[in-house]
């Protein structure tokens, strides 16, 4: 994975990786990421400089950005405009490592196929109107009782689904392969806005800094 050099521009500060008994802190020097930039600029705002993007099996944010902007040093945007602050929990696993994870934590077929929860099924009118939508979480015991012609005195039911934990999980896992990717022409414009933006910071400090981001809203 290639290190953007806009990383540089960051200050360092002391960050407490531990405390011990008496209280003394044991401190790292590291970039000082809490203060990343959330641009305000018209391309961020224009929706239309941004398109949807389904991460593959596997795929990692240094490939997405070679294959979409010809550099992978510019996986750093590919995280920051999707808000990407821990990859670990945010970026979606591949298949092999999803089934490692759950194998982890439900160690059994059995435990993996237990519903997690129960959602309403769609239930659709006489003239196809939605009477039920798909997916809310419900009670088990959840009864919908519809009339599905208003001018017939018949009633029916609909009762919910089980959703197990195999299927949160995955769903979950899949929800995250959805990402927005910034339109490759406004790549070097973004990146020389977060390097003012921090260049800033190690100047005047963040208070500075957020003056500047203002200007885009």
């Amino acid at each position: 994975m290639g290190k953007p050099q806009y990383f540089s521009h960051f200050p360092n500060i002391d960050y407490t990786t531990q405390i011990n008994k008496a209280g003394a802190q044991k401190k790292i020097k590291i970039k000082d990421y809490f203060h990343l930039m959330e641009l305000k600029m018209d391309m961020v705002q224009e929706a239309t400089n941004f398109y949807t993007y389904t991460i593959m099996n596997g795929e990692r944010p240094e490939v997405i950005a070679h294959n979409e902007y010809g550099d992978e040093r510019y996986y750093w945007i590919v995280l920051q405009v999707n808000s990407i602050i821990d990859y670990y929990n945010q970026w979606p696993l591949s298949q092999q490592e999803f089934d490692k994870y759950m194998t982890r934590k439900y160690v059994t077929d059995q435990k993996m196929n237990e519903i997690h929860h129960w959602e309403t099924q769609e239930v659709l009118g006489s003239s196809g109107e939605v009477l039920l939508q798909r997916g809310i979480e419900v009670d088990e015991n959840y009864i919908f009782t519809y009339q599905p012609d208003p001018n017939e005195f018949i009633y029916l039911t609909s009762q919910p689904f089980g959703v197990t934990n195999y299927k949160y999980e995955s769903d979950k896992n899949e929800a995250k392969s959805q990402i927005m990717l910034l339109d490759s022409k406004f790549i070097y414009r973004y990146e020389n806005e977060v390097i003012r933006y921090t260049d800033v910071i190690k100047r005047e400090g963040l208070e500075s800094a957020l003056s500047v981001a203002e200007i885009y809203r």
